[in-house]
């Protein structure tokens, strides 16, 4: 039988069971449905120069690196309504899903704390330029 990868993470429990016999079914089964533990992207935070936060994120969300922002900086009580990156000429650039996507592996990030009203933004720079 020729199954292709994505055939088989549609494949139940029982299907690899059937197909591989029982101890190399549910063995093949968890191998497939293990969750990813490992982290995809590392950046240190720091609000003062001096001590910087590691944040860890898995699934390179906008949502969770602002959960890990907030987190890490101990930011609790307050709204944060946009995070932002300073890009070329300093521009801000609104943190997306995509714009996490694209931020380097390990790289360093000045963070700033906005207040507009009752509500802040968080601005993170690079300490390496651009």
């Amino acid at each position: 039988m020729n199954f292709s990868s994505e055939d088989l993470r549609r494949l139940s429990r029982d299907d690899l069971i059937q197909i591989c016999g029982l101890s190399d079914g549910i063995r093949l089964y968890n191998t497939i449905h293990a969750i990813q533990s490992t982290t995809r992207l590392t950046i240190f935070v720091t609000t003062d120069g001096k001590v910087h936060n590691g944040i860890y994120l898995k699934s390179l969300t906008h949502e969770e690196l602002r959960h890990r922002l907030i987190e890490a900086l101990g930011i609790t009580g307050i709204t944060v309504r946009n995070i932002y990156l300073i890009g070329p000429n300093d521009i801000r650039i609104m943190l997306t899903n995509n714009v996490v996507l694209n931020m380097k592996n390990e790289s360093i990030y000045s963070c700033t704390i906005d207040k507009d009203q009752e509500e802040y933004d968080l601005v993170l720079q690079s300490t390496a330029g651009y």
